[in-house]
């Protein structure tokens, strides 16, 4: 299964803030450089859904596309 996320890294907490209109929006505590806060999404949606999580676009975007399998 693949899913639309929008990140806003360099929060006080990882959060998921809402999940309308099939976009998840994620707080996430790492800041976004040298993917730090990429690593951090896929673990903390790993830790989430309890299922191995890769992510498959938007590397230097805030908005990606994840696959949970």
């Amino acid at each position: 299964m693949r899913i639309t996320v929008h990140v806003k890294p360099s929060s006080n907490k990882n959060v998921i803030i809402s999940t309308g209109g099939g976009v998840y929006k994620i707080n996430i505590k790492a800041p976004c450089k040298e993917g730090k806060a990429n690593l951090e999404l896929v673990k903390f949606l790993t830790k989430e859904f309890k299922k191995p999580v890769k992510l498959v676009s938007g590397f230097k975007s805030k908005i990606k596309v994840v696959e949970i399998d």
